[in-house]
């Protein structure tokens, strides 16, 4: 996630797209159904969020979203659990938690129920939550990371992977350094992750495409105020956040934030670049959005899989111009961005984490649900609030699409 430095003087220099409604973008405007309470504490501190879908009552599925607040440790950030309305049912804290993903019937000790996996970054852990068949939540492990030599690790960003009852559940953990490195989680040792392996994607780079990567770098430095940080900030270039595995194929997409999109195949254990971003956030002409060319640009955030009958589509976050891209994985097409708003007063902006889910959820998502973070959270009047969560019928994205 880049850093992020939106006063007025700042606003000054951004080019004229950040300030053009959809329709002058002439991108379809989604309306969210609906947002989550805001979190404690933190005004940009939500990150991450997953759906675990109730098998006894869809209706009665629940968000899942993290906060990485950290400015107190007497108060800190942790993980809220939301009904389909938004209401705030439980907080777990007290640590900074980055990315958070679901997965069912995961065999604990005394038999199988559904698991939750977050990415700590106080303690350099994996914190793993039972669910219970009433969507009661409650902390299971807390697993500390090391590294493929022993070392102490700090995750990032995190995605769930198969999930065999006999051998364990896959975790992949996407870094900052550009390398994602692979855990199995037994059932029998959970506070003791395996390290798998790993892929260092950053490693793979072209000469031309690094080059790429740190003009991106060093252009976003200069125009947000932030060169004394520029060499720590071209260290990360190679960042990695954003992933989801796709149980079907067993392909895992991770996203670069300044480069593009990967897809690794976890079977063949090769890797490609699925997409790589055209230009950055900061040049980006408007003009791009009524043409054909793909709308991509940095930073890549939260991801997910759409299946919408035969097709699989990959759903993602362009952090920098507030929109969200739909791309056909099967004939490797960009369908289209869209953004996203909740009333006259609070568009959806600088969307970290996302999910999505197909399932019937009730009357009002009755074919299923997306739920992304929404960094500046207003209320009607416009008033700033704490960061929260907002809720998007997957009805209204197949309409703006005719998918």
């Amino acid at each position: 996630m880049r850093k992020l430095f939106l006063g007025f003087s700042f606003m000054t220099l951004l080019p004229s797209y950040s300030v053009l409604h959809a329709a002058e973008l002439n991108l379809p405007l989604i309306e969210a159904m609906g947002e989550t309470d805001p979190i404690p504490y933190g005004t940009k501190d939500s990150d991450d969020s997953a759906i675990w879908v109730s098998k006894q009552d869809p209706s009665r599925s629940l968000i899942l979203g993290t906060s990485k607040y950290d400015k107190d440790p007497a108060l800190g950030g942790g993980l809220g659990v939301y009904d389909l309305k938004g209401k705030e049912r439980q907080f777990l804290g007290r640590s900074k938690l980055n990315n958070v993903d679901v997965s069912y019937g995961f065999k604990f000790e005394d038999g199988l129920a559904d698991i939750a996996v977050a990415s700590n970054r106080s303690t350099n852990s994996l914190n793993l939550y039972r669910i219970d068949p009433l969507g009661q939540v409650s902390q299971a492990a807390e697993a500390a990371l090391f590294d493929e030599k022993g070392a102490g690790l700090e995750p990032y960003g995190l995605c769930l992977g198969s999930n065999n009852p006999s051998t364990g559940l896959d975790v992949f953990l996407p870094l900052k350094s550009g390398v994602i490195y692979h855990y199995r989680v037994n059932p029998a040792q959970l506070n003791k992750p395996v390290w798998v392996g790993s892929y260092d994607l950053g490693a793979r780079l072209t000469k031309k495409q690094d080059s790429f990567v740190k003009s991106i770098v060093q252009k976003e430095a200069e125009a947000e105020g932030e060169l004394d940080d520029l060499q720590e900030d071209l260290e990360e270039r190679f960042a990695l956040e954003g992933c989801v595995f796709d149980p079907r194929s067993q392909l895992l997409y991770v996203g670069m934030e300044n480069l593009g999109i990967w897809t690794i195949d976890t079977k063949q254990e090769t890797v490609e670049l699925l997409l790589q971003i055209g230009s950055s956030w900061i040049d980006i002409s408007p003009a791009s959005a009524l043409g054909s060319q793909a709308r991509f640009t940095d930073d890549i955030e939260g991801m997910d899989i759409l299946q919408k009958g035969q097709s699989t589509y990959l759903v993602f976050s362009n952090q920098g111009i507030d929109e969200y891209s739909l791309f056909d994985l099967q004939k490797k097409k960009w369908i289209g961005n869209f953004k996203l708003g909740f009333g006259a007063k609070d568009p959806v902006s600088k969307t970290d984490g996302l999910a999505l889910s197909t399932a019937s959820l009730g009357r009002e998502f009755s074919e299923g649900i997306l739920v992304v973070h929404d960094d500046q959270n207003t209320d009607a009047s416009g008033q700033r609030l704490n960061a929260n969560f907002k809720i998007v019928s997957l009805s209204k994205i197949f309409e703006a699409f005719a998918l």
